[in-house]
């Protein structure tokens, strides 16, 4: 027994707890500097959620139950220490209940649309066969992918699933790597401007596979059947040499102080279009609308040619690559963009680094002056490529392709390249891995899980990307897999009515959004409307649904209504009152006592 008390003295001790107290509140303090920093999915991660955090909060019951239990039997004057101790494991209980059996989530919904699914952080594998679906989740470390690394998962439908790679933060692309004879060409096209790559790929597998759009320019790839072939192009003219160079910039570049009917610019914010003509020397902006915002027409280069750093020059006056120069004035300032009407991407390859993100424009130029233009490149047998560039007035103009330089960039305009050649390859099944970032802000970077299925003596290694379906056949089976966020069955149905946002007098920034839903319970037949805001949730049952963001889904705005069940929230709260009220009776306690001692001098 005395054994026994002298353990509860030093698990209780309070130096112990000065300890646990202080470390707690470094952890916490390190969970608020990693969210901030690396967002919240990291802080979960590495702190709130970790095992290290856990014991300690386990660490911290256990001493408070023992400065209890060493204290048995309780005095009278103890009873303000006894309730302030049971309500901080009550408050640790109704904490632990919410992170073993709370749920937390998200609806995504346009106007119109209803959904009882709700979307989970957790990941998960659904494995779909004749129309039965299963879905297991998977507990993966974003910090340390290869932890606990291959793992048997479950068997589905007979065949046996192994987790064999996770990659927190990949990019898919559709490309290509070398293979043996007989597999076909295939090529890879970069088109880059003011530091932004756009890489595309041919290959002669197939007729809709040869031929690619690239920033509007139609190139296509054959292979020469005999080595001479790729040399010799019909009614082709060499790529200008230094003589014509030179009489190329003799030609004045200047463009007169007032052009018209060369074009139009379409203009668009927030689901709204306006039509600008390009017309130069214009001084009065064109207004859109209530946005608070005015376009004005700035240039109009016919032959527009891109050259190092994102500069742009006019080569010729002839209307090879039409380009308009446009401003955007603002409440924040006015804004320089380009346009050109045969590369009608290349705006959005900068819009995260615009000042008015939300506003897109297309440079639409009269038929006249947008002359067809194709490439074709041409791999002879040995090796060699060269590329001809037909156009609609002038004869074609042919050259040899060099890996990493332009081509006939004096023509077309803009830097188009040849990155990479395979004369044998075979379509990439492998995601490229790169390095973790919770924010995961790089375009097209998405989790990948590699997946090893065994049926009987046959089994296949495929790598599942994060929210799209695949199908595999494992030995005349066949699954359809999907990697991606697990899902959650409400027990209602929710119906986004209305989304509206309200924006600040004479800008586009939000100042409040909110959604108006319809939330049916068929069980109970209960329907509930409520508008839901930012600080104004819906509570039913034991669900608080909250606004927490949206987005725009190609023209469609798409509401994000949080949603998050907290079983343990009610034992939380009485832990919370027993606090406040143990720390009361305490301090009653110590002022009574105080007060005897002062009347008994």
């Amino acid at each position: 027994m005395g054994l026994w008390r002298t353990l509860l003295r030093s698990v209780g001790s309070l130096r112990l707890a000065v300890v646990l107290m202080a470390l707690l509140l470094c952890a916490l303090i390190a969970g608020t500097l990693c969210e901030s920093a690396r967002g919240t999915a990291a802080a979960q991660a590495w702190v709130y959620h970790a095992g290290w955090f856990i014991g300690l909060l386990g660490l911290l019951a256990a001493n408070v139950l023992a400065a209890m239990l060493v204290r048995v039997p309780f005095r009278r004057d103890q009873t303000g220490f006894v309730i302030t101790h049971v309500g901080i494991l009550v408050t640790l209980t109704g904490s632990l209940i919410t992170y073993r059996w709370g749920e937390r989530g998200w609806l995504n919904l346009v106007e119109g649309s209803s959904s009882s699914q709700m979307v989970t952080s957790c990941q998960a594998v659904s494995v779909e066969s004749d129309g039965s679906l299963q879905e297991f989740p998977l507990k993966l470390n974003p910090s340390k992918p290869s932890r606990g690394l291959p793992r048997r998962l479950a068997t589905i439908f007979g065949v046996e699933f192994t987790a064999q790679r996770y990659l927190p933060n990949s990019r898919w692309d559709d490309g290509y790597q070398p293979a043996s004879p007989p597999a076909p060409a295939a090529v890879s096209l970069v088109l880059s401007y003011q530091g932004v790559e756009v890489t595309r790929w041919l290959s002669t597998a197939s007729e809709s596979s040869r031929v690619v759009q690239v920033g509007g320019i139609p190139v296509s790839l054959r292979v020469a059947d005999m080595p001479g072939e790729a040399g010799e192009v019909e009614g082709a003219q060499p790529t200008a040499d230094a003589e014509s160079t030179s009489a190329r910039e003799a030609i004045s570049t200047s463009i007169p102080a007032a052009l018209s009917g060369k074009g139009r610019l379409i203009i668009e914010v927030d689901g709204m279009s306006w039509t600008v003509n390009v017309t130069i020397g214009a001084d009065e902006p064109t207004s859109l609308g209530d946005t608070g915002l005015a376009v004005r027409t700035v240039n109009y280069l016919p032959h527009a040619v891109v050259g190092p750093g994102g500069s742009v020059t006019n080569q010729s006056d002839r209307p090879v690559n039409p380009m308009v120069v446009y401003e955007i004035i603002g409440p924040a300032g006015a804004e320089r963009r380009m346009a050109f009407a045969r590369f009608p991407h290349f705006s959005d390859m900068h819009r995260r680094h615009h000042t008015y993100p939300e506003l897109s424009a297309r440079f639409e130029a009269p038929a006249e002056l947008q002359q067809p233009t194709g490439v074709e490149l041409v791999l002879a047998p040995g090796g060699d490529m060269r590329f001809v560039l037909r156009l609609a007035d002038r004869p074609a103009v042919h050259g040899p392709v060099v890996v990493g330089e332009p081509l006939a960039a004096d023509v077309l305009g803009v830097d188009l390249r040849v990155e990479q050649i395979l004369p044998h390859a075979r379509a990439a099944d492998e995601p490229q891995a790169l390095p973790y970032d919770p924010k995961r802000d790089a375009e097209g970077a998405s989790p990948s899980l590699q997946v090893l299925l065994r049926r009987d003596d046959a089994e296949q290694s495929v790598w599942l990307p994060f929210g799209r379906g695949r199908t595999v056949e494992v030995d005349d089976v066949s699954l359809e897999l999907t990697f991606g966020q697990q899902r959650t069955t409400l027990p209602f149905r929710v119906q986004l009515e209305e989304f509206a946002i309200d924006h600040y007098p004479g800008t586009q920034r939000p100042a409040m959004f909110r959604s108006r839903v319809v939330l049916t319970d068929a069980q109970r037949g209960v329907e509930v409307r409520k508008a839901i805001e930012m600080n104004d949730p819906l509570d039913y049952r034991e669900f608080m649904l909250h606004q927490s963001s949206y987005h725009t889904d190609g023209k469609q705005t798409v509401s994000v209504l949080g949603v998050s069940r907290d079983p343990g929230w009610t034992i939380v709260l009485v832990g919370y009152v027993m606090l406040m009220l143990g720390m009361a009776v305490t301090l009653g306690t110590r002022v009574r006592r105080r007060l005897r001692q002062d009347g008994g001098r």
